[in-house]
């Protein structure tokens, strides 16, 4: 029997995909050529006369058409108008609406406003897209479909539209997966204030029939604020794309050159962008004799906030400033560092860990939430909170001889090799096979 499954569209494009969207992505491209799965990319659900409707897309077709990243493919993909569109959007789509929609939402009068902000091309009042996605889904198919026609749909993560919608009466089963809870675990995350998260995921709870997790700490904080969860939670690990061989990517220091580290860091989470840079200060005092060359990929948003420590780290090491997503091809910024530094607060699952582990470079990272489950005895690991802490870390794995490295490395990379994307897919269509059945 073909299941029918339908993935909300939210994660699988995004302006700027991080973990959590690249992880739904690669699942959804490799759930798509499952013969046991019809599956459909589905978006915008809406209430019409009790009915739960959505659009819905051939996801072969649309996983072929629309990129991950949109905003890396608007810049290059697309013709100059398409690419122009978005911001010229203001000449097709005046903000009056949009502000008579508030306002009017303000007085109680939302009905009257809606008429004014969504598009009725279709008669079905779907809203105005103004943003690249919209440019890319013009290519593909659209199909507008009741809910109640997929036996599964699978929402990746609680900020999804459906949560808003009473699905937990159709006999559509959902399934919600949950990458991380950090905005209730730290107070630094940006992505969604506490109070909206914690609402979304309460409906989110509520609504889905399985919780699926990234990681068992996921699933023990899941579980801490979210009690009525138990009984529907799972785990399914992310995977990773593996690297070359180890033999050709290591990289051994050599007392010729500087020591060269790679550095992720974190646009949002300002004490832990702190504490590195106060960590990266201390390497001159615990390696007197060594010149170290700093990539930090991501965290530049702190530079001018925390520019004093900025300039007392630059006076120790030298640091260069790169984009968060290290590009199209980021095992060569792996390849060019003699070690891999990871020092989050919180976490979710630890991609980047897994990927430096693939390319052959010894990993630094913190030793919370779920970072010990994903690099387990292959990392070297530090207290996020600690400068002293990360700076030891950071010595000990710099000083590490050649045969010691190749013994890690190796170790690592076999460790690495054992999170693949095909097995999560696995997993995961086990997880929809079964509640379909049900």
């Amino acid at each position: 029997m073909t299941v029918r499954v339908g993935l909300f569209s939210r994660s699988l494009r995004q302006e700027n995909p991080g973990q959590a969207e690249r992880a739904a992505r690669a699942l959804a491209e490799r759930l798509a050529p499952e013969p046991s799965l019809e599956l459909f990319v589905i978006s915008a659900p809406k209430l019409d006369r009790g009915e739960v409707l959505v659009k819905a897309h051939a996801a072969h077709r649309y996983l072929e058409r629309v990129p991950l990243d949109l905003g890396r493919a608007a810049t290059g993909s697309l013709p100059l108008k398409e690419r122009l569109l978005p911001y010229l959007q203001w000449l097709y789509q005046p903000p009056w609406p949009r502000i008579a929609r508030r306002v009017a939402s303000l007085l109680g009068l939302f009905q009257w406003a809606r008429g004014y902000y969504y598009d009725i091309e279709a008669a079905h009042g779907w809203p105005v897209e103004s943003s690249h996605a919209a440019m890319f889904e013009r290519q593909v198919d659209v199909e507008i479909m009741p809910l109640r026609r997929l036996d599964v749909v699978v929402g990746f993560g609680p900020l999804e539209e459906v949560w808003d919608c009473p699905i937990e009466h159709l006999p559509t089963r959902a399934i919600c997966f949950v990458h991380d809870l950090m905005p209730l675990r730290t107070d630094e995350c940006a992505s969604s204030p506490p109070d909206r998260f914690f609402r979304n995921c309460a409906k989110a709870v509520l609504r889905a029939r399985r919780l699926v997790c990234a990681s068992r700490s996921t699933e023990q904080d899941l579980l801490a604020f979210f009690p009525n969860a138990a009984g529907r939670t799972a785990v399914v690990h992310y995977g990773h794309d593996a690297a070359l061989p180890v033999a050709e990517l290591l990289a051994t220091a050599a007392a010729e050159r500087p020591y060269r580290l790679l550095v992720l860091g974190d646009g949002v989470q300002r004490v832990a962008v702190r504490n590195m840079l106060l960590a990266l200060a201390l390497l001159r005092r615990k390696l007197p004799d060594t010149s170290v060359e700093v990539t930090i990929a991501g965290g530049s948003a702190m530079r001018r906030p925390l520019s004093r420590l900025v300039d007392a780290a630059e006076r120790h090491v030298t640091i260069r400033w790169i984009a968060s997503d290290l590009g199209t091809n980021p095992v060569e910024f792996y390849r060019a560092a003699d070690a891999f530094v990871y020092a989050p607060l919180w976490e979710g699952f630890g991609l980047p860990v897994l990927e430096a582990m693939s390319a052959g470079v010894p990993v630094v990272c913190s030793d919370v939430a779920s970072l010990p489950e994903v690099g387990g005895p292959h990392a070297r690991y530090c207290d996020p909170y600690n400068p002293e802490s990360i700076a030891d870390a950071i010595v000990a794995t710099l000083r590490m001889t050649p045969q010691e490295r190749e013994q890690w490395v190796a170790a690592a990379t076999a460790w690495a090799g054992a999170f693949t994307w095909e097995s999560s897919a696995v997993r995961l269509a086990g997880i929809i096979g079964k509640l379909a059945a049900q």
